[in-house]
Order: structure tokens, then C-alpha cells, then sequence
């Protein structure tokens, strides 16, 4: 869906920020761009996907001097942290922001907390020099049919293991922490346009604002 070694890939990616710098560029709600360039990070990311940021990071200054810059790369599960390469390809992103994927709702491996807030904290040590800041995407969703099958419905994750999530990643130090998605998984019951699961998106409502 976003492989920027095709050219008419990459070509439709820049008409896409032309149009919506556009439209919005002078719009007080355009805070930056989320650039779709979600490739995995281990064991170290790779030159191309720098130079695919890098390329689209760009042009989105030109477009739109000041604008905040993030990406949302995977691959934290299998990161070489140890490799000096690892730093380095982070440190040489022309990014604002690296919104990591917890990969809890996208399942890499079966038990993923205990190396996830070990992790957290590398990372925290990398931006530190990198000086890029570092949020968190949690993903408060899990799958209605097979794991990771992209026919499956998404439904929302047991609100319990979404609240350790956000817990890991403030311990871990991030910075602020968004997430995939709202819209769909927490919903108000008592609203007029719902979109989710009937039953469990209307209960995470409940269990988030209780919270």
C-alpha cells in the first residue's frame, strides 16, 4: 500500500500532500503530517526506509514550514538494540516524532509485556540523543476473526490489558501517547451514529470514562 520504491506509489503520495497542503496548510487544525512509511524497525531499520521518510519529510517542509512530522514504524519485538547501526538509522530520520507501535493489538509475539518495558526504556535512552521526540501508538483493538487477518473486524481490546499498555509506556518514558483507533472501539451508547461492535464498543466507553 505504500512502497515507495514504485514510482507511481511514491507520485501519488506527493500529489496527495500538494492537494491537502492545499486545502489545510493555513488551517489553525493543521498541527503536521503522518507520513505512511510504517516500516519494521528490526533488527535495524533499513537505508531505504530512512531515505523514504526522508524524501517525503521533505517536501512536507517545503509545503508546510513548522509543521510537526511523524511516523508509526512496527518492529520493536525484534529490534537489535544492541547493534550501534540501530541508533544510528534513527538518529539520521528527519522527523519530529516516532509514534511507536506497541504491537499488542497487531500480535508479534505471545507475551509481549515483559520485553516491551524493557524496550520502552532503550528507546527513551536512543531519543534522548537522537533528539526526536517519542510517543506511544497504543492499540486498543484486538481481532473479531483470526489474528492479524485484515478481513477480520477489529473490536476492542479488554480495556484491562489496554490501561497496562499506557502504563508501560508512561513508565517507559514517552511523551505522549496516542492511539489506533477511537472511532468504532470506544464508543458512547447513548450516541445517534455508532460505527463498532454493538455490545463491547459501548462497554469500553464505560470502562474508559470510569476510568
Amino acid at each position: 500500500d505504500d512502497n515507495l520504491r514504485d514510482p507511481a506509489i511514491k507520485g501519488r503520495q506527493l500529489e496527495m500532500m500538494e492537494e491537502l497542503s492545499a486545502i489545510y496548510g493555513n488551517h489553525p487544525a493543521m498541527y503536521g503530517w503522518y507520513l505512511p512509511v510504517e516500516d519494521c524497525l528490526g533488527p535495524v531499520l533499513t537505508d531505504y526506509a530512512v531515505e523514504a521518510v526522508n524524501s517525503l519529510s521533505a517536501r512536507a517542509c517545503e509545503l508546510t514550514p513548522g509543521k510537526q512530522i511523524l511516523i508509526s514504524p512496527y518492529g520493536i519485538f525484534n529490534s537489535d538494540f544492541s547493534d550501534p547501526r540501530y541508533e544510528q538509522q534513527i538518529c539520521r530520520l528527519k522527523v519530529d516524532i516516532i509514534a511507536y507501535q506497541d504491537e499488542i493489538g497487531c500480535v508479534r509475539e505471545r507475551y509481549p509485556m515483559t520485553r516491551l518495558r524493557q524496550n520502552w526504556k532503550k528507546l527513551r535512552a536512543i531519543h534522548d540523543k537522537a533528539g526526536i521526540q517519542m510517543w506511544a501508538n497504543c492499540e486498543s483493538f484486538a481481532w473479531e476473526g483470526n489474528t492479524n487477518d485484515r478481513t477480520s473486524a477489529l473490536i476492542p481490546a479488554s480495556f484491562h490489558r489496554f490501561l497496562s499498555q499506557m502504563a508501560i509506556a508512561s513508565e517507559g518514558g514517552v511523551e505522549r501517547i496516542v492511539s489506533f483507533m477511537m472511532y468504532g472501539i470506544f464508543e458512547d451508547p447513548s450516541s445517534a451514529y455508532r460505527l463498532g461492535q454493538p455490545h463491547w464498543s459501548a462497554q469500553a466507553w464505560k470502562d474508559y470514562m470510569s476510568w
